[in-house]
């Protein structure tokens, strides 16, 4: 079934660029990524960029996160959602160009059917056969070699429309509103006044999880040490993690759990006031860096050379002795995740506490 999708798609692709037209059009840009909530906060840095040189909005097409990511951005004007845009949606914005930002078959028959005149993506070396046929019907391809920040390779990508290379800026914009649901949990919470740390201890990929026995005797060193106290969040898929890191604590009574309670941009501004926030290379870790907090990513197995906070972050790694090759975006399989289990897990808790030891002090 997967290769007759394929092959359905690839059909439909060529017959769209056969009839494309490549008349000039005024400028005006699609933005289209599949990535995840971290990676669609570090694509903010891609849309101020076009903002603040072009002066000028771009349009994207996301996944679900993408609506409150970019809610209230002026550098953005509207959302399309992957899986309810058709290519007549598109086709009525009249875009001049469409910038593919992850390998995607689905993406690049959706701008083709759209009949956007220049469809520019981005690819890698390690494409398989199908998103390899695809890549040919691009107007201009992109070979990321994982070799430096993927939305700095992206911000590269859009010297065709005159956007030059610049300092990132990633941005989240709460509302108001997301402000004073945020202050009032903070009340309600006694975290007001404290010094706060932030902690999740989940992630989309199973082979990226620390253990939740480790976060407890991060929080404790931190209730014992620095009279801290832990704000945990999450989604409500998290629930059954933070009822065990409760479990396990010692100083329950100095654990905030927020998890499942809050939208994506009241997170943001729950996390605004903290101190530091710890958790392995997940989406709210990207939330907590976009909103200044200090952060100590847990990387384990993650290759952070493709994508890494940017503002003030220490980045934790295994111990050389359990170090291997790391995971890269867009290709992260499952065949090594045994090894790459075992390099999360290596990650002690001395590293953690010593880390967040900088911004504490």
């Amino acid at each position: 079934m997967y290769h007759f999708r394929r092959l359905w798609l690839l059909y439909r692709a060529r017959r769209a660029a056969q009839r494309r037209s490549h008349a000039p059009r005024a400028q005006k840009i699609l933005i289209l990524s599949s990535g995840k909530l971290g990676d669609l906060v570090c694509l903010t840095s891609v849309c101020q960029a076009i903002g603040a040189q072009l002066h000028a909005t771009v349009d994207a097409v996301t996944n679900r996160f993408g609506p409150e990511i970019f809610a209230r951005n002026p550098a953005v004007k509207k959302i399309f959602l992957i899986n309810e845009v058709a290519p007549g949606d598109l086709a009525a914005g009249g875009y001049s160009h469409a910038f593919i930002l992850t390998p995607n078959p689905e993406l690049v028959t959706l701008c083709l059917e759209a009949g956007i005149p220049q469809v520019v993506g981005l690819t890698t070396p390690r494409e398989d056969f199908w998103q390899r046929r695809f890549d040919r019907l691009l107007d201009e391809k992109h070979v990321y070699r994982f070799d430096m920040q993927i939305s700095e390779f992206c911000l590269s990508m859009l010297g065709k429309i005159g956007v030059r290379a610049q300092a990132e800026r990633r941005e989240l914009f709460p509302s108001p509103a997301d402000t004073v649901v945020s202050q009032r949990f903070w009340q309600e919470h006694g975290l007001t006044g404290a010094r706060v740390i932030g902690m999740c201890l989940s992630a989309g990929k199973a082979y990226k999880l620390w253990p939740v026995k480790n976060f407890a005797q991060v929080a404790d060193y931190l209730a014992e040490k620095h009279s801290a106290k832990i704000l945990l969040v999450g989604s409500a898929d998290d629930r059954a993690l933070a009822h065990k890191f409760t479990g396990l604590v010692k100083h329950r009574d100095a654990v905030a759990d927020a998890t499942g309670q809050f939208k994506l941009l009241e997170l943001a501004a729950l996390l605004k006031p903290c101190a530091g926030f710890i958790s392995v290379d997940t989406g709210p870790l990207y939330v907590a860096d976009a909103m200044q907090v200090p952060v100590v990513d847990i990387a384990g197995p993650v290759d952070c050379v493709t994508q890494h906070p940017i503002g003030r972050y220490v980045i934790v790694t295994p111990p050389e002795a359990h170090q291997t090759e790391p995971v890269q975006m867009f290709h992260a399989g499952t065949k090594n995740e045994r090894v790459f289990r075992q390099m999360a897990e290596a990650v002690t808790v001395e590293q953690i506490t010593a880390a967040i030891r900088q911004f504490i002090n």
